[in-house]
Order: structure tokens, then sequence, then C-alpha cells
């Protein structure tokens, strides 16, 4: 049926739609002259339709359902100043560029498959939202060169891209190791960039080799310490200082002069002195000369000694007698008289650079 009042024209229609009775309600509005309001429908009471103009007004709590009544899929205002679009499923508007001015409050999982404009995605607080969950991560970070990773509320601490690496500012802390990519993968520093000091705490310990097999380690207040038999090498292997036992210190030099290990100044001597054993010399007239791997030697000829080969000055040398030659004193031996050496006789002997001096003697 149909009926018109008076400038508008309305159509009802009844019908059965799986088993309810079904109210079809058209409403056609003629405009009044002087485009004035032309009138309301009231429709099930509670909903109302209001035509003023070009707009279309539900009042209170009206809504606009699409597709079958109560599906879901529906546009209406809950509360004051608020419009609710809600669907079962999706919401899907399709556009060239879709504009919105205020803040987009997204409860659920927000999918971002396109392009962040220029103003980024801000947080509606400072420290108010994280990206990313302890259980939901994201996978990797892509930054353009020079990209920064800004920390704190006044962006005091920030990490910059550079070429080849990442610049710090500020004193970064770290709760865990600093690693390398690989063993040897890495260095510390260059060489034209350096580090300037390096702090270790209390019994700090630096590890050398793959297996650390070599280590120092800061002893509190005291100094520091080698392990067991490791040595400190000069120039090479063969100048070093050592322990090779507990109560023991070596110092070793791989040359051949006498002056291979110099003490300068004046050395106090708080223990007994010892000898490096050279070897065997045997007493030949007119050319006795002492080896350079000792200080320490044998005497195994009888042939008597009146000269002796300079060596390097302040050079000691301890000459023990297997046999019974006579040592003389003169040329450049200056000593405390002729020695007539007997089995297991000691002469202790200095050398100024040319001549030998007498220090001690013991007839045995």
């Amino acid at each position: 049926m149909k009926k018109e009042l008076k400038d508008k024209l309305v159509s009802f229609g009844l019908g059965i739609a799986g088993g309810f009775l079904v109210v079809v309600v058209s409403l056609f509005m003629l405009a009044s002259p002087g485009g004035q309001d032309v009138g309301a429908l009231d429709v099930y009471h509670n909903r109302y339709t209001h035509y003023v103009k070009t707009r279309i007004l539900l009042q209170d709590t009206g809504v606009l359902d699409f597709n079958t009544s109560g599906s879901g899929e529906t546009i209406n205002s809950s509360v004051a100043d608020q419009l609710d679009i809600d669907a079962t499923t999706e919401v899907e508007i399709a556009t060239g560029l879709l504009d919105l001015n205020g803040n987009l409050d997204v409860s659920g999982t927000s999918t971002l498959t396109g392009a962040v404009g220029a103003n980024g995605i801000n947080p509606d607080a400072a420290d108010g939202a994280t990206i990313g969950t302890a259980a939901l991560e994201w996978s990797d970070l892509f930054l353009a060169d020079g990209g920064i990773i800004n920390f704190q509320n006044d962006q005091s601490v920030t990490m910059t891209g550079a070429a080849g690496g990442v610049v710090f500012s500020g004193s970064p802390t770290f709760a865990t190791s600093i690693l390398p990519d690989a063993a040897d993968g890495s260095v510390i520093g260059s060489a034209t960039l350096e580090w300037s000091d390096l702090f270790l705490a209390d019994a700090g310990v630096i590890n050398l080799g793959a297996d650390q097999d070599v280590t120092i380690t800061h002893v509190a207040d005291a100094g520091i310490l080698l392990n067991t038999t490791s040595y400190v090498s000069f120039r090479d292997a063969g100048i070093n200082i050592d322990s090779p036992s507990d109560g023991k210190l070596d110092i070793a030099a791989d040359g051949t002069g006498q002056d291979d290990i110099t003490l300068s100044g004046t050395v106090a001597m708080g223990a007994i002195m010892g000898w490096k054993k050279g070897g065997d010399v045997a007493t030949i007239a007119d050319a006795f000369t002492l080896g350079d791997d000792g200080n320490y030697f044998d005497i195994t000829g009888t042939t008597g000694i009146d000269s002796i080969a300079a060596k390097t000055a302040g050079t000691v040398v301890m000459l023990q007698f297997d046999t019974t030659p006579t040592v003389s004193d003169g040329g450049n031996l200056k000593m405390a008289g002729d020695l007539v050496a007997t089995a297991d006789d000691i002469l202790v002997l200095v050398c100024d650079g040319t001549n030998w001096f007498e220090i001690s003697r013991a007839v045995n």
C-alpha cells in the first residue's frame, strides 16, 4: 500500500522472511519551498530518521544495518561524540588516500603493508608504548645511512649508523660480554683510531691465546701476575725473564758477548749469586781464551797462564783448576802474587776491558 503525506511519499510493505514478520518502509522526500525541514518519520517508535536539507539524522542510538539486520555490520553512535563502525570480520576502506585528522587508537593487532609518512609512528605519551612484546618480536630493523637510535627522554645516548660500524654517544653500559663474530675475527681499535685507557677491576685477568694458555692477572694493591712458566721476552724469545719453578727467577740472553745482560747502577745482592757453567778450557801458552757461554770455567790443562784474552769491562769469571798450572802475576793479570794451583783451587777475576784483576782465591 502507498500513502502520501503532504510533500513526502511513504511506502509500507509487509512480508514474511525466516519466520519473521518484516515491515519495509520506503521514504521519498520532496523538498519544500525554501529548503526548510521536510518533516520526520517514526519507525518502530525508537528509531527516527530526519531529513534536514542534505543530511540524514539518526537520533539517539539508532543503527544503520547492512546486509541482514543483526548480522554485525552496522554504523551507529553508541555515546555522544562517538561514531561506531562495526563488522563481524572486516571493515574495508578502499581509497587512494585516507586522511585521519586526529589520534589513531588501535586496541587490537595492526598490520602495515605500505609506507609510513614523514611524521612517523608515535606513542600516546613518552614511555607509553612498546614495539613488539616478549612473545611477539619484530624480525629486522633497517635504517638509512646515518640513521640514529635515540635513548633517554633527552636523547642523551645515541647509536648512529656509520660506514662499516656504529657510533655510540655517551657511555654505553654492557650487562654481558662484547664478542667478535668469530675467534680472532675482530680487533679493538685500529692503527689510526686507538683507545686511550683500559680499566680492569681488582683481580681482573687478561687472557692470551686461543686456549687462554697465557694470562696476566691483577694482584690487588700489589702488581700483576704472569701465570705458571710463562715468560716476558724482549726482541725475541731468546732474551727473556721467567720463573721455571717456584722460588726461582731466570734472566736469560742468548747473545755471544759477556755483556749480554747489563746491570746498571748499584746492585744489592740479597741472595747467593749464581754462576753459569761454561765449557771446560785447556791451558795453551800465549792463547788462553775463555768462552762466551758462561762465567764459571773448569781449567783442565797444566800449561802455565801468564795472560788471558780481555772481555768487556765488568766481566767477572771464576776459574776452578782440575790440575796444577801456575797463574803468573804480570802481563794483563794483576794479582796478589803468582798462584801455583792444585786440584780444586779457585781464582776469581774481574776485567776492566784490558786487564784482569784478582778478586779472591781459594786454595783447597
